[in-house]
């Protein structure tokens, strides 16, 4: 099946990123990258703010999307814990596309991060609802963000082995801790 252009430079612009830094993120190399003239890119993405905007709706999409996708399949108390917890954890597993955007979001101009923001809102609303302890659970969420923060940013990341044993812990505060 054959990606969208849109979806092409979206890529595109997150292995730039990646690659070269988001200091570097231009429009011409993201347009060199996906192999479009850059009035191709232009007829997507107005600018660069807009671009790096809709990398991280993109992001968050797919990451909202595989959340719900665990959520429907468990129907005990925690299970928003519990997928949120296995969702940041199994995206240190893939390529860290979501921190690109994050990264650009942030050096290039932090209103951009306003979406971002609202779906952590969104997020630990339904964490806090859990029908579990809130604060466990925003424990277990903070805990998760922190593997992955420390991962992101290479602050000392903690082997996958290690990782799986601290995932095996917290999800069992969602399943035994709480009652």
């Amino acid at each position: 099946m054959r990606v969208s252009t849109f979806d092409d430079i979206l890529l595109a612009a997150t292995q730039v990123v990646q690659r070269d830094g988001v200091g570097n993120l231009t429009l011409e190399k993201v347009a060199k990258e996906a192999c479009v003239s850059k009035g191709g890119l232009l007829y997507h993405f107005s600018s660069k703010d807009e671009l790096i905007k809709q990398m991280l709706y993109s992001v968050t999409k797919k990451y909202d999307d595989g959340l719900n996708v665990q959520v429907e399949r468990d129907n005990s108390p925690g299970k928003w814990s519990r997928a949120y917890l296995a969702e940041t954890l199994h995206d240190l597993q893939r390529e860290q596309v979501m921190s690109a955007g994050l990264l650009a979001g942030i050096a290039t101009n932090p209103e951009l991060l306003q979406h971002f923001q609202k779906q952590y809102e969104k997020w630990q609303q339904h964490i806090e609802q859990d029908d579990i302890d809130p604060v466990l659970a925003t424990i277990v969420r903070l805990a998760a963000d922190g593997l992955w923060f420390s991962q992101m940013f290479g602050l000392a990341p903690v082997d996958p082995d290690m990782q799986k044993q601290i995932q095996q812990q917290l999800r069992k505060l969602t399943e035994e801790g709480f009652r």
